[in-house]
Formats: structure tokens, sequence, C-alpha cells
């Protein structure tokens, strides 16, 4: 099974949509998920109860929450013998629960919004990986993935912090998870934006296009990580 963490210090960075939309294309694709809610705003677990008053139980996705710094790695192994995919929603925050789940995965997702602020903060969970790695002897996978970006146009200063990424050949995603109602449009009425009736926001196709295009993106690197370590 497959361990997944959205991990950044700074709230607001975008781990919760990313993780949502992940698990929304994955369990679309067939595969159930089993989405860990570690944020103390749960806001999975928000969102759970809105899909089942509107749409009944979400098909294929789980969500817990409840986990502790003591009970965190449990959790993972318990849903990681549930499901084919287990997504961690961590808080902005560092802490033993959120170094246990990174230290458990087997890829972290590290969400940056289009700012230097974003991006020196990243730098932070990049830390806390790589003490990850140092304590558990392990090589943890990790990748940067601009988010809210608009879709229409590009910024200078996010152009300039990818290249700054790139050049300290730190691993960034090339497909954005782009600012998009859509996104947003799904804590309100529950679902997926795939379950998204198109005439509640505009471009619901560009949406799911877009988690689409992210989902294939970090399924081929799963897939030569899986080679590199074979």
């Amino acid at each position: 099974m497959t361990v997944l963490s959205c991990a950044s210090p700074k709230g607001g960075a975008g781990k919760t949509t990313t993780s949502l939309t992940l698990a929304g294309e994955l369990a679309h694709a067939g595969a159930t998920v089993s989405l860990l809610d570690a944020d103390p705003n749960k806001p999975l677990t928000k969102w759970l109860e809105r899909t089942r008053e509107t749409q009944g139980e979400p098909e294929r996705i789980r969500v817990v929450n409840g986990m502790t710094d003591e009970t965190i790695v449990d959790v993972i192994e318990e849903e990681s013998e549930r499901s084919q995919f287990v997504i961690v929603d961590l808080e902005g925050t560092a802490n033993v629960l959120v170094n246990h789940s990174i230290a458990h995965s087997d890829f972290v997702i590290v969400p940056v919004k289009p700012s230097m602020l974003d991006a020196q903060e990243a730098a932070q969970a990049i830390k806390l990986i790589k003490t990850a790695e140092k304590a558990y002897k392990r090589k943890i996978p990790y990748g940067i993935l601009m988010t809210q970006g608009s879709a229409a146009i590009q910024a200078r200063g996010q152009k300039a912090i990818e290249q700054r990424f790139d050049d300290a050949g730190i691993p960034r995603f090339r497909t954005q998870l782009l600012q998009r109602e859509a996104y947003r449009a799904v804590f309100d009425v529950g679902g997926t934006v795939r379950t998204l009736p198109r005439s509640a926001v505009s471009n619901v196709a560009a949406a799911i296009e877009n988690g689409k295009m992210l989902t294939q993106e970090l399924i081929k690197y799963l897939k030569e990580g899986a080679q590199d370590a074979a």
C-alpha cells in the first residue's frame, strides 16, 4: 500500500485541497483511499459530513480522525491494510505527529502558494523530511507542488520561485493545482469535483482535468521510486 503525506508548516498552502483532489481521482480510478484528517480544524471530517448530507457515503473514500502523537503510526498501519492509498492531511506546524507521518510516508507532497514567504516555509518542510530520513535511515521521496496559481497567467514571481527550486535541485511537480472555484465548492456541497453538478460552478471540466494530470504525475513518481528501490 502507498502512504502519502501533505506537509507544510504554513496554513493555507493547499494541503487539504490537494489531499481531497488526489483522493477523488484515485477513487474515481477504482482505488480505495483512506484520508487521515490530522488537522485540528478537521476540514476533511466536515467535508465527509457534508457529503453524507448531500450525496451519501463517498465511494471508496474513508475519512479517519482523532489521531494523536501516540496513535498516528498505528492508524497509518491499520489503514494501509484496509486501503490501497493512505493520504495524511497534516496540520500546519511541526510536531511529533507530523514527524511520525512523514517518516512513515512513501511520498511527501509539499504544497506551496506562489509567494516567496511560502517558498521559504517550504524549506522547513524539506528539513523535516531530511531529518526523518536520517533518523529512520531510509529515503523519503518528496515533491514541491505549486498551488493556487492563476489559470490564466503565471506571475513573474512564481517563475522565479520555481527557478529557485530547480536551481537547488529540489524535486517539483510540473503540474500545478490551480486556483479554481470547483476546488472550493466541494467543501460547500460535498463530494468531489467529479460529482459536482455542472450547474454549481463554472469550468468543472478544467478542474477535473487538472486533478487528473496531477494524479497521473504522482503515480509516475511512485512507479519510478519503486523501480529505484528494486
